[in-house]
């Protein structure tokens, strides 16, 4: 990989239909992912629960990933624009 590219990035980002916090962070999130050029999956933890990793324990949860492999992960206490920023930096 050239030395100026960064590695490949990406959100995942755990809602719910019924979750308040989720409704109001989402578009935030799809925001940002955009602004930064980072891929952004979303997760109905509702609809695709098989979908869900055994550590989330509430949404919203976002999880950055670096190639490949997950760099950080943000649980409901702690899922701010802010944090994930840094957690993308």
């Amino acid at each position: 990989m050239n030395a100026t590219c960064s590695p490949p990035r990406a959100i995942t980002y755990l809602t719910a239909s019924w979750c308040g916090p989720c409704k109001t962070l989402k578009p935030k999130v799809v925001a940002l992912a955009e602004e930064l050029g980072v891929r952004l999956d979303v997760i109905d933890v509702d609809r695709d629960p098989w979908q869900v990793p055994q550590s989330v324990m509430g949404v919203p949860t976002i999880f950055v990933h670096t190639n490949g492999e997950v760099t950080a992960q943000l649980s409901p206490d702690t899922a701010t624009i802010s944090a994930l920023r840094k957690a993308l930096a």
